[in-house]
């Protein structure tokens, strides 16, 4: 039986989070340049799975998806043509994972151009050089991805709680909601 909320042991996860966010980041990155954009960066983010955190399905001139499984500890991409390449995430560092990705990448036929360094992170070492970011317990990668799933079916369970969605920037008279009967002037 899983935990509901596992505590995670922080000070000692820390440098395995540091690691696999830029792993992220290098895949979100690969959304940036396979996907049609959209507003708010929704073309990027992750979807939560029983087995780690996805991309969803994009690609130029082929449609591939890649998965982060927290489970067993590797990366799978995967073709709309059927074809599927793996490889195991601990004991890579930053370099190494964008190295073995890209390569996975091209012998699938898929060529990908990023901004190969980190966003928004105070370490700004580009990714292929990044050696210092190796780091990857499982132990506190399966932890962190258990509790972001919990989280993840919380904040799904408030965004559904039936009201509408607006931003309430820029209201208009018309858009707000009142209980007074409006007036006619």
């Amino acid at each position: 039986m899983t935990e509901l909320f596992p505590p995670i042991p922080i000070f000692a996860c820390a440098d395995s989070t540091e690691t696999v966010h830029r792993f992220e980041q290098i895949v979100s990155k690969i959304r940036l340049d396979q996907a049609p954009p959209r507003n708010h960066w929704w073309h990027v983010p992750f979807h939560l799975t029983g087995r780690g955190i996805m991309s969803r399905p994009v690609g130029r001139d082929m449609m591939f998806a890649i998965d982060f499984d927290f489970v067993d500890h590797r990366l799978v991409i995967n073709t709309l043509a059927g074809q599927t390449a793996t490889f195991l995430l601990p004991g890579l560092s930053v370099a190494a994972f964008q190295e073995r990705l890209f390569t996975a990448l091209s012998h699938l036929g898929i060529q990908v151009h990023i901004e190969a360094e980190p966003y928004d992170l105070a370490d700004s070492t580009p990714f292929a050089e990044d050696t210092t970011h190796a780091a990857y317990d499982p132990y506190c990668v399966n932890r962190c991805w258990q509790v972001l799933s919990q989280v993840g079916l919380v904040l799904e369970e408030c965004t559904t709680s039936g009201t509408p969605s607006t931003s309430r920037s820029c209201d208009s008279p018309a858009d707000r909601r009142s209980s007074r009967t409006p007036s006619t002037r």
